[in-house]
């Protein structure tokens, strides 16, 4: 070990940083620092291998040090970190719960790598021997998949990488382009000094498919976009060591480079290290900072809290208050108030004259003339003091009030009162004023003027008074009500004015923290650290105290272990070939041709023979990005139609289906998206609306957008793909014509993204053996395409296709993008009327022996279980193989598919229309026998058998009205839909729950945390929509089905039932053939701006992380999701419901019309049987005689 004492500079260093971190409850972050100087002091250098699980690390690893040490399989195996180095021979166990256990000297190599698949009890596998390959001081670690379905192989492939000096990305040759590959190199990308990318299993390249170079070329773009230069690109192979393409030797090379770094490199790598782990957690401490504007919000919250005080001291106060100014408003009102002016006085005067004794007017009837000059004078003085006191007086006092009534919210009724406020003014009281005996002079007209001004202002003040008493009453009420309102918010408020100010505190202390983290990496320091601070203390175990770790094995139902489903073998038929069906009906139809009375029920029985010759299947193919459908439906037809490619393309329709008038064999049809179409795929890539951008035309909005806006380079290659598409086909896109190219001219069409993103569907026309038989195979972008014309599209060919293959990767089998099709898959399954979906296990061929293929078999049948699709019809292939004609082996089981996929077609799908057909042909013969019978009755005999006839017709009818009457069907329907909504709404939840959690994982803690989380939850809500969309497409196939059923149980069987008695009628309804009308398009949106508030919350990545904030988060996610989806399904219930009301209205008229047909068909024919002539007669003999001697022959084939 080197000599790493307390004295090197770089230790004490991070040990400061060290103690610094844990102050600040950052373990995670710390414990990396104490990694990285452990590292150090051992002066190893990292080598990490990581990619996506079944790429082939560990058996990479294996072959570089040329012993079978790791565990490998196709399916995942590593569980936890292992760590290799050269060594005397040894094995740490470190488990989970911090304890170690060693195994030295000679050990059990498969209990060791048992343990290494034991990812819940042991955290760390290191091994150490004589490994060639493998230098001094040099540690290898193989990490689990970072893709595997299972999160905590995503932590433990994580936890390491921050140490490696240099680290190898391997993915498999089929899976390069995988969202997850570029997701985890972004992530890492800027903490590793040396990044590789391995390609590996390089030997499954096919010329034929791909030229490598367009391969490489593609390969190289993609790693360039990420930083990665080429000469960092290596293309190997573990099983074919003298491919041409496979580079191993110069992977040896470089790794033998990289084994002997120089000291220096090794020391700057390790202060690369610390700094960015250290910037990690200033990034961490920076998100705890509150956000900005803390001082203005504290200044903001003191004022609050002092209004506060203050309304809680008007409380208190606040009635006396009032009345203390308003009494103190209405004085100075009072004290302005001018209301003896000079025209006032002169009346005055005239008033007072007016009332003295001797006062007399006038000679001539003087005493009238005196009294009314009286009267005059009075109403004169009176009118104008009332005048006065409403403008001086009255109205003030009255605004006055009113304003203090609305401030303080004291009533409409109050407010009413106050505004009819007015001071009683009568003569009497002017009368009162003057004083008896005063000699009247001007001195005494202006005493006489104020004294009167003062008696009006009391009279104004007794006005006033009751009304600012109850003013003030009602006040004190409102106040003691609002009292207790008031205070709490009081309090709160000076709650939160604490809470900001210990915000504040609490950003001055972080700011304080970062600058002594910093200062302490910049300047150094002199605190006291232990010297071996860096080396874990774990408590020490014996290995044989371990669980030895088994494969979990998932039990399957009672009696069912071992038991192979029906469909492992093809059953033998015991009847008649579809061929010789036809052949039989087709006989008997000539039999029946002469004789008139049956024309009708001929017809109907030749026209289903017709039908069911001229039978056309589909079956149609789902599976993730390079599962191999291509190549599968190439092997079907026996030729190399479809290009296939280890690389995404644009997701087309592409059919294979027979020839026909038109479409000579080795034609092809292109039908291209409309404009609307692609926009609509363009705002769900882009996520935002291109319909509302400037332009006149298409091509000029996607001009402006690539102008205006700003892109991550992926998708201004996208926006510029549509654009060089639509100039080229602008014609065919803009008349909605297909284009007629030849099978030679095919490849740009599927394989090329400038041509194929405008592309909708393909047909090839080809005569081979499948397709002549009727035969469509369609390969569908369904199972992980989240294009909404993609998803209707796959739950259409769900639901009408004839039969369902679903193809996973041998080497990749039953990745993410397979889970959310197949629980779909697994929700219809029993909706279906007989099992039409068939499990494909690609690239059998890869299987190295017998025993690994057996267990992948088996891991793929254990995970359909677990999503629902039990006893699943499952095969393994190797369609390339088979295209190569090497026939069938213990790996490849096509010959065993196609048998049963014929055996499918001929029997199982054909079994119902073949039924039909023998019962239609029972029915004529016996109604044949039926009309030989009359021939030999009387007249007597003939009406009693007509009056038979009419009974049963009235009969059945009777009982056909019964059915058509019932609500049986309407109501169950109601009572199912509301059942499956609310499963479904529950099903969410649960799925929100896994969603979130593995969309927040802990890679999100790389840059800015808020903004990582925030992108992180818009795409999980972009998924739950999707996953919304998905389950009602799902509820719609078996609301659907569960409608059928209904139909084939009370009118198919029942009515049939019901005519089985009778010697007349017979009844064999059949389905509608006619497609039911769509499910529309379905639109839900959970807007992130709901989530928001809840994001503001989430501080910090450690918080997040270590301090439960994301089991918090989640939950309060999902319980707004809930209460989101409830609303969703709440909306689609009405819509739905009245889709299947309408769908029993028809599919009623529609079994009511065929019934009455066959009835009314049936009686006319034993009507008219009654009435005949000899010639017809004869021919009844003949047709009874010819019907007999096909009977017998049918019986004897």
């Amino acid at each position: 070990m080197k000599d790493l004492s307390i004295r090197d500079s770089l230790v004490q260093t991070t040990g400061a940083l060290y103690q610094s971190l844990l102050k600040r409850d950052d373990h995670e972050r710390a414990a990396k620092l104490a990694s990285i100087i452990k590292k150090e002091a051992e002066e190893e250098v990292y080598i990490a291998f990581t990619g996506h699980y079944s790429a082939g690390k560990s058996s990479l690893v294996n072959h570089l040090l040329h012993d079978h040490i790791l565990p490998t399989s196709p399916i995942p195996t590593s569980a936890n970190l292992v760590v290799v180095r050269k060594g005397r021979s040894e094995v740490q166990l470190h488990t989970s719960d911090g304890r170690f256990a060693k195994m030295s000297g000679s050990y059990d190599k498969e209990a060791v790598q048992r343990f290494c698949k034991d990812g819940e009890q042991i955290e760390m596998v290191e091994m150490s021997g004589d490994y060639r390959g493998l230098e001094e001081k040099v540690a290898l670690i193989d990490t689990p998949g970072i893709d595997s379905t299972d999160h905590a192989h995503f932590l433990s492939a994580a936890s390491i990488l921050h140490q490696a000096d240099a680290l190898f990305y391997v993915v498999h040759y089929n899976h390069v382009h995988s969202e997850e590959n570029i997701r985890f190199i972004r992530s890492i990308k800027d903490q590793v000094p040396n990044l590789y990318f391995i390609v590996n299993q390089v030997d499954r390249h096919d010329e034929h498919e791909t030229a490598f170079e367009d391969y490489k070329k593609q390969v190289v773009e993609m790693l360039l976009k990420e930083g990665i230069e080429e000469e960092h690109l290596y293309f190997t192979s573990v099983t074919d060591e003298a491919h041409p393409r496979n580079e191993m030797l110069r992977l040896i090379e470089k790794l033998q480079e990289l084994q002997t770094l120089p000291k220096a490199s090794l020391r700057a790598y390790t202060e690369q290290k610390i700094e960015h782990v250290l910037k990690e957690h200033i990034e961490s401490l920076k998100e705890e900072l509150q956000e900005e504007g803390l001082d203005t919000q504290l200044q903001d919250k003191r004022n609050e809290v002092k209004e506060l005080e203050a309304k809680n001291r008007f409380i208190e106060n606040g009635a006396k208050q009032l009345e203390d100014e308003i009494s103190s408003e209405m004085e100075n009102i009072l004290k302005n108030a001018n209301l003896t002016p000079f025209k006032m006085r002169e009346l005055a005067s005239d008033y007072i004259e007016s009332k003295a004794p001797g006062f007399k007017v006038g000679l001539l009837f003087s005493k009238n003339k005196t009294e009314q000059e009286k009267e005059k004078r009075a109403n004169d003085i009176v009118t104008d003091v009332k005048t006065r006191m409403k403008a001086e007086v009255d109205w003030h006092i009255a605004e006055l009030f009113k304003k203090e009534v609305k401030r303080h919210q004291l009533g409409e009724e109050l407010l009413d009162q106050v505004m009819a406020f007015e001071t009683p003014v009568q003569e009497s009281l002017l009368e009162k004023v003057i004083h008896p005996g005063a000699t009247f002079s001007n001195e005494y007209v202006l005493q006489y003027a104020k004294d009167a001004g003062e008696a009006l202002k009391r009279q104004a003040k007794q006005k006033a008074l009751p009304l600012i008493e109850q003013m003030a009453e009602t006040l004190k009420d409102q106040l003691t009500k609002e009292k207790g309102k008031q205070q709490e918010k009081w309090t709160q408020a000076k709650q939160e004015l604490q809470m900001l100010e210990q915000c504040i505190e609490k950003n001055e202390q972080i700011k304080r923290d970062i600058q002594h983290v910093w200062d302490i990496w910049k300047n150094g320091t002199d605190e006291l650290v232990q010297e071996d601070w860096f080396y874990a203390k774990k408590q020490w175990m014996q290995h044989d105290q371990l669980k030895q770790y088994h494969a979990p094995f998932h039990a399957e139902e009672s009696g069912q272990e071992n038991e192979q489903t029906d469909h492992d073998q093809i059953r033998q038929s015991q009847h008649l070939t579809t061929a010789q069906s036809i052949k039989q009906f087709e006989q008997l139809s000539r039999i029946l041709l002469p004789l008139d009375v049956l024309q009708s029920q001929r017809k109907s029985f030749e026209k289903r023979t017709k039908r069911l010759q001229a039978k056309e299947f589909t079956l149609a193919l789902f599976g993730a990005f390079s599962s191999g459908k291509s190549s599968f439906a190439n092997a079907l037809v026996g030729r190399k139609v479809l290009p296939s490619s280890p690389t995404p393309t644009t997701a087309t329709i592409n059919k294979l289906t027979q020839p026909t008038e038109d479409h000579p064999h080795e034609s092809v049809k292109v039908v291209f998206k409309s404009e609307q179409d692609i926009l609509e795929e363009l705002d769900q890539i882009l996520g935002f609306s291109i319909t509302g951008e400037k332009g006149d035309t298409f091509r000029a909005k996607l001009e402006r957008v690539l102008k205006k806006r700003q892109f991550e380079q992926d998708h201004r290659i996208i926006v510029e793909h549509f654009l060089e598409a639509h100039a080229r086909f602008h014609e065919y896109i803009d008349k909605q014509t297909p284009l007629n190219v030849t099978l030679q001219e095919l490849k740009p069409y599927v394989a090329e993204e400038a041509v194929s993103c405008v592309v909708k569907e393909v047909t090839v026309y080809l005569s081979t053996p499948l397709t002549d038989k009727g035969l469509t195979i369609v390969d569908t972008p369904g199972a992980s395409s989240m294009n909404k014309r993609h998803t209707e599209m796959a739950f259409q060919y769900m639901k009408d296709a004839d039969a369902l293959l679903y193809l996973t990767y041998y080497q990749h089998s039953f990745s993410k993008a397979d889970r959310s099709f197949l629980r779909k898959l697994g929700l219809v399954k029993d909706s279906f009327s007989m099992d039409k979906m068939f499990f494909i296990i690609n690239a059998a061929d890869l299987a190295k022996d017998q025993a690994e293929l057996e267990t992948v078999f088996d891991y793929v049948r254990k995970e359909l279980t677990k999503e629902g699709i039990r006893n699943p019809n499952l095969h393994h292939v190797s369609s390339k193989e088979e295209i190569e004609g090497k026939g069938s082996t213990p790996y490849n089981q096509y010959e065993q598919l196609r048998k049963q996929l014929d055996n499918f077609i001929e029997e199982e799908l054909t079994k119902d229309a073949i039924e039909l057909l023998h019962f239609e042909a029972s029915t004529l013969c016996g109604t044949v026998d039926k009309l030989h019978a009359t021939l030999h009755q009387s007249e007597d005999e003939k009406q009693a058998e007509k009056k038979k006839v009419e009974s049963s017709y009235e009969a059945i009818l009777e009982k056909m009205s019964h059915v058509k009457r019932s609500k049986l069907v309407t109501e169950s329907v109601k009572k199912d839909l509301q059942e499956q909504l609310y499963h479904i709404v529950q099903r969410l939840s649960l799925f929100a729950n896994d969603m979130l959690k593995t969309a927040f994982y802990p890679g999100l803690s790389q840059g800015n945390f808020g903004q990582q989380l925030k992108k992180a939850l818009e795409q999980a809500l972009k998924d739950y929509e999707f996953e919304f969309v998905q389950e009602l497409k799902a509820l719609d196939i078996r609301m659907e089905s569960f409608i059928n059923q209904y139909f084939q149980e009370e009118w198919e069987k029942g009515m049939q039932a019901a005519c089985a008695e009778d010697p007349y009628f017979s009844l064999r309804l059949s389905p509608p053939e006619e497609k039911k009308a769509e499910l529309k398009q379905i639109e839900v949106e959970a807007e992130l701006s709901q989530f928001e508030p809840l994001l503001k919350k989430q501080k910090s990545a450690k918080a997040f992380f270590e301090q439960n904030g994301k089991a918090a988060c989640i939950e309060a996610i999902r319980d707004i999701l809930l209460q989101l989806t409830t609303e969703w399904a709440d909306k689609e219930k009405e819509e739905l419901l009245s889709r299947y009301e309408k769908m029993v209205e028809t599919f009623t008229v529609r079994y009511e019309t065929e019934a009455l047909q066959q009835l009314n068909e049936q009686k006319q024919t034993f009507i008219t049987s009654l009435t005949t002539d000899d010639k017809e007669q004869a021919i009844i003999e003949q047709v009874y005689e010819q019907t007999n001697e096909w009977k017998s022959q049918l019986k004897t084939i």
